[in-house]
């Protein structure tokens, strides 16, 4: 009992000296060093452990540790000696003043993950201060991810509508911006009857509070153009109109038998003359021609079997019949006496 409780005092005293020597030299040793370092995964991170002022002092080693359910060494360095790596994903980034001597390092963290995590310590060896001791806390998220449905080039014809659909692995706060001026704060971008004024390059910028990402998009609005079938037509219609004489162009339409036929002689614009005028025909087989005429050519309209040869024919006829009648009529009272 009386050894154990020996034991037990030489380790109180030894821990209290440590203590002491650690306190000394946090109190005499300035050390730049980060409390707390935020990263995303797939990051490179330099936790830095360098002494500030080495006027009164030497720095003998460096070590780098991670505290989890032990301490896990990852990586050791001495002047005159070098470098230790305990862990392979590690590395140690010394540093030195102008004068060559040894100040302290950065340790290094390659593409880090979630499980790099964690408080990472680091021991500094001095002389004639002993051993300083500081802890820095690295948090590992997750990076921010932007899924968008369009390429970073977009064309768009003009009068058309422009939606951009896009999605933030994370919450965050989203702006759409042109030529530095806000258009939307939304995940989307959407612009309607877009113009010419439209085009340009729009970015797409989201902050997490501790994260910034960018993405870019380059609108092009297209002029409307018609479509090759349209063309096709225009130009056969302008080719057949070409291909029509300059003067004489007629066009003729013939009816047959008709009561009320109206004649219309059309002229140029030169005499700005439209005649009209009406017939009444009821011969079978009479037939009326409508003539249109395109410069100074005067076509005159036809008509066959007029009424007026009709009605003399007739008239003829009857006349014929009367006089045979009072021919034949004479010849029978003469009989008769």
């Amino acid at each position: 009992m009386t050894s154990n409780m020996v034991g037990g005092a030489l380790k109180t005293a030894f821990s209290l000296l440590l203590l002491a020597s650690i306190v000394q030299g946090l109190r005499d040793v300035d050390l730049f060093h980060n409390e707390t370092v935020e990263a995303v995964v797939g990051q490179n991170v330099s936790l830095p452990c360098i002494v500030r002022n080495i006027t009164n002092l030497k720095v003998v080693n460096t070590e780098w540790s991670k505290r989890e359910n032990e301490i896990i060494k990852l990586a050791l360095y001495t002047p005159g000696f070098g470098l230790r790596q305990f862990r392979p994903n590690v590395s140690i980034q010394t540093v030195y003043n102008d004068a060559k001597n040894f100040m302290g390092s950065y340790l290094q963290l390659y593409e880090v993950e979630r499980e790099n995590s964690g408080i990472y310590v680091c021991d500094i060896t001095t002389f004639p201060f002993g051993s300083v001791r500081v802890e820095t806390e690295l948090k590992i998220k997750d990076a921010v991810r932007i899924m968008c449905d369009a390429n970073n080039t977009v064309e768009v014809q003009s009068g058309e509508n422009v939606t951009i659909h896009c999605e933030v692995s994370q919450k965050a706060h989203c702006t759409w911006t042109k030529n530095k001026k806000l258009v939307s704060q939304s995940e989307s971008l959407e612009l309607w009857w877009v113009t010419s004024a439209h085009a340009g390059l729009y970015t797409l910028t989201v902050n997490t509070g501790s994260e910034t990402v960018h993405k870019k998009f380059y609108i092009t609005v297209l002029a409307t153009t018609t479509s090759p079938k349209r063309d096709l037509a225009d130009s056969s219609v302008t080719s057949q109109t070409s291909e029509l004489p300059p003067t004489d162009s007629s066009v003729t339409w013939t009816t047959a038998v008709g009561s009320d036929v109206t004649r219309y002689d059309l002229r140029s614009e030169e005499s700005s003359t439209l005649r009209s005028s009406t017939a009444n025909s009821s011969t079978p087989g009479a037939t009326t021609t409508l003539s249109l005429s395109a410069g100074n050519t005067t076509e005159a309209t036809q008509y066959n079997g007029s009424s007026q040869t009709y009605w003399w024919l007739v008239f003829i006829i009857v006349l014929l019949l009367i006089i045979v009648a009072v021919c034949l009529y004479t010849r029978r009272i003469r009989r008769e006496r």
